[in-house]
Parts: C-alpha cells; structure tokens; sequence
C-alpha cells in the first residue's frame, strides 16, 4: 500500500538522470509498483515549466506588439484628424502673414503636445488599471496573484511610438495645409 487507502491519491515525484530514457525508466517503474496502483498521468515538470515559460512569453511578446500596433494606429490617426480639422485655422494664419516654416513648425508643437500629453495620460491610467483589476482579482480570489508592472524602458518606447507616428500622421496634412492658400480654402 503507497499510502492511505484506495480512495486517497498518492504522488510519488521523481527525477531522471540526464542519460536515462525517460519512457523506459517510467515502464521499469510502472513494473515495480502494485498491480492495482494506476499510473494516471507522468510529466517532466522541468521541461513543462519552461515550454509553460517560453509559450507564455511569446504570447506577451505578440500581445505587446499588437497593442503597439494599436497606439501607433490611433496617434496616426488622432494626428492627421486633428491637421485635417484645423485646415481652416491654419490658412488663416497663411493669409495674415504666418510663413510656411512657421506654421509647419506650430502644427509639429501643437501635436508633440497634444500627444505627449495622451501617452503620458495613456500609460498612467494603463497603470493605474491593471493594478486596480489585479488588486479586485486578488480580494475576490485569494488563489490569484497578479503583480503586473511596467519597466521604464517600456514606458518610454510607448511614448516613442506614441510621438513619431502622431508627427508621420500630421506631416502629409501640415505639407498639404501649408501650400493651401487662403482663397482655395473651402468653407
């Protein structure tokens, strides 16, 4: 008898040497053990802890790049609307004497602020989200252990991002509003 009685589960853990067959180690032990001891399932722990590691890291590393993706979709986007929706703004700095250089230079500091600000506002709140969600996990389920965290160098290639495709998402506008004058503007 391995231990309490036949309703009761045992686990024996062992370990192979590096040299040994694994499937024919695990035979020669099934052989020695009771006749009604049932061998339900047999892993190598190590090894399945680290496929566990790596497919749960090249999950992230996808995650991570998909939601790059997306911040740097929506900056392109917010920034080329907010160009497009300025248009009539910007040929009236044109008509009363503002250069080209000058208004190219005010659209490029209008949206580095404007998306500065966004990705500052974005990452804090990201933050400060998941860190609300693990918090609510952990008093609804003791079992879960979330501690999610942010590095600093993620933050900044996030701000990186954020900034060089709002400034590709306005240039072609900006270019475009720049050589508009004012009496080809629609209203």
């Amino acid at each position: 008898m391995l231990s309490g009685n036949n309703d009761t589960l045992s686990i024996i853990e062992f370990t192979l040497k590096e040299d040994k067959e694994g499937q024919k180690a695990l035979h020669q032990i099934a052989q020695l053990l009771p006749e009604d001891a049932k061998i339900v399932q047999t892993q190598q722990l190590k090894t399945f802890a680290q496929q566990t590691n790596t497919q749960v890291a090249t999950f992230l590393t996808i995650w991570s790049i998909a939601v790059y993706a997306a911040v740097a979709a929506t900056s392109y986007i917010a920034s080329t609307s907010l160009i497009i929706e300025s248009t009539y703004e910007l040929t009236t700095l044109r008509a009363i004497g503002a250069g080209k250089r000058l208004t190219l230079t005010l659209i490029l500091a209008h949206t580095l602020t404007i998306s500065s600000m966004g990705s500052i506002l974005g990452i804090a709140l990201g933050t400060a989200g998941t860190q609300i969600t693990s918090t609510l996990l952990r008093w609804i389920t003791q079992t879960i252990d979330i501690t999610p965290f942010l590095k600093a160098e993620q933050a900044l290639q996030t701000l990186v991002l954020t900034l060089v495709s709002s400034i590709l998402g306005c240039v072609y506008p900006a270019l475009k509003t720049t050589r508009i004058r004012y009496v080809e503007q629609p209203l």
